[in-house]
């Protein structure tokens, strides 16, 4: 993660499989997203773009600020 940190440049995207992959614990995650967020970089994790397709393909709408699932 050190060297990815110094190897990027503002503006480039950091793709994962996964935000857990980020760290190895919540707090960790969340540190590491603050830091390259604040660097200048844009985040790009895989698996959400999956499960936000799948939830679009099955017709599924996440509803108000608590997250709960509203089958259409």
């Amino acid at each position: 993660m050190v060297a990815l940190l110094c190897y990027i440049r503002d503006g480039d995207t950091v793709v994962v499989v996964a935000l857990d992959r980020l760290g190895r614990s919540l707090s960790g995650v969340i540190r590491t997203i603050e830091s390259l967020t604040e660097a200048g970089m844009l985040l790009k994790s895989l698996r959400a773009a999956a499960v936000a397709l799948l939830v679009v393909a099955l017709g599924v709408a996440v509803a108000r600020r608590c997250g709960r699932l509203v089958r259409r």
